[in-house]
């Protein structure tokens, strides 16, 4: 836990258009509390979700991955740069959430403090990723440009891991929540629509290709294995992915950005691709040990900026969503994310498609094969979609 948690202070919300706010995300404050995750196409429709369920009281939309997450009554809020989070229901009298608009005088106050701060750490740290991002921001500030998130959230990170707030303080580059505010309003925009010839992945890459990770320290033995024999897939089949353990203890990693695998929540899940954490922390990707090696593998490639293959645009070509068979409050899982990369063959047996009866509610298919879609499996020698099996990705 770094001293920046200290600074967040949140006000009451002084109308129902202003109970969202970006750049914050909830987390579970205990074992047990949902989040339930889901694909939905905006903030809104998230609110919706929570708004319908008995069990919900705050959600979290993450613009990036367009997944919606709800959460009971005892979470918390910290710091995410691609998160909208509010009540179920706007409500004046609210006081966890807050929204303000920076002004224009706002932004060149925090264009100034982000170039002194940037000047500051790279004058302290030895991380030269950490130099080569202050240089840019830098840069970015002497011409009074705001800079993008995620080149300054990881200069954000290190002023805690170089300085005490006593020494920030005397320099005058403390990140308040009203700065980090007017940083996340400057928008990064979402996934970039496909385009032949090219992909994209969903979530951010990791940097250089190297993935920290670390593990809750009372994890089970089982779900230690299963990560671990996931990772080693993936270590063997790309072999440009370095994964790099780290030491964990209850809050997280030693590092951040990186993935602190955990299995205190119900549920497998995890978020997609790099997250940067302005205070610091690890992005949660939970494994309980009835999350078999397949399912691992499934959430440490979203982890590792993966969505699921049914989401494609293109997927009515070869699937048929069954809606009527689905658990109620789950139907978001089966959202469409139009910008998602088409440029590859769609794979019917790829291991981040969802199986036949995902979500049922009844034990009835809850996505079935059209014509082309069967023949494709056909032609694939293959018998079901999605498949979670991996020794058919060995």
């Amino acid at each position: 836990m770094v001293w920046w948690l200290g600074l967040m202070a949140l006000v009451d919300t002084a109308s129902a258009e202003s109970c969202l706010v970006q750049g914050m995300a909830y987390q579970s404050s205990r074992v047990g509390t949902l989040p339930n995750g889901a694909w939905v196409s905006d903030a809104s429709t998230c609110q919706s979700n929570c708004a319908a369920s008995p069990f919900c009281d705050y959600f979290t939309w993450y613009n990036d991955s367009k997944s919606c997450w709800l959460f009971g009554d005892q979470a918390t809020l910290k710091a995410h740069g691609n998160a909208t989070s509010g009540p179920k229901i706007c409500d004046p009298v609210d006081t966890k959430m807050s929204v303000t608009t920076g002004s224009e005088e706002d932004e060149k106050k925090v264009v100034a403090k982000l170039g002194k701060l940037a000047q500051v750490i790279k004058t302290k740290t030895n991380d030269p990723k950490v130099i080569e991002d202050a240089d840019k921001v830098i840069r970015s500030t002497s011409a009074g440009i705001l800079p993008d998130r995620d080149i300054v959230y990881p200069v954000v990170n290190e002023v805690s891991a170089v300085l005490t707030l006593e020494e920030a303080e005397k320099e005058d580059i403390v990140v308040v929540e009203e700065d980090l505010k007017v940083i996340n309003n400057k928008e990064l925009g979402g996934l970039e629509p496909a385009k032949p010839g090219v992909s994209y992945g969903a979530g951010a890459p990791w940097r250089d290709a190297v993935v920290p990770y670390c593990f809750l320290p009372s994890i089970s033995h089982a779900s230690i294995q299963n990560t671990q024999a996931a990772v080693n897939i993936i270590r063997r089949l790309v072999p440009g992915i370095t994964f790099k353990p780290l030491r964990g203890n209850d809050g997280g990693c030693e590092e951040s950005p990186a993935i602190f695998v955990t299995d205190r929540e119900q549920g497998c899940f995890a978020d997609i691709g790099m997250q940067f954490q302005v205070f610091g922390g690890s992005q949660v990707m939970n494994v309980p040990p009835i999350c078999s090696v397949g399912v691992v593998l499934h959430e440490l490639l979203h982890a590792l900026g993966m969505a699921h293959e049914q989401a494609r645009p293109d997927r009515d070509k070869y699937i048929t969503v069954l809606w009527q068979n689905i658990k109620p409050g789950m139907e978001g899982q089966f959202g469409v994310m139009g910008n998602a990369d088409a440029s590859r063959p769609y794979d019917l047996t790829s291991i981040m498609h969802y199986g036949p009866t995902a979500f049922t509610k009844n034990g009835l298919p809850t996505l079935a094969l059209t014509a082309r879609g069967q023949q494709q499996l056909n032609a694939l020698g293959a018998y079901t979609i999605g498949q979670r099996d991996v020794s058919l990705v060995e």
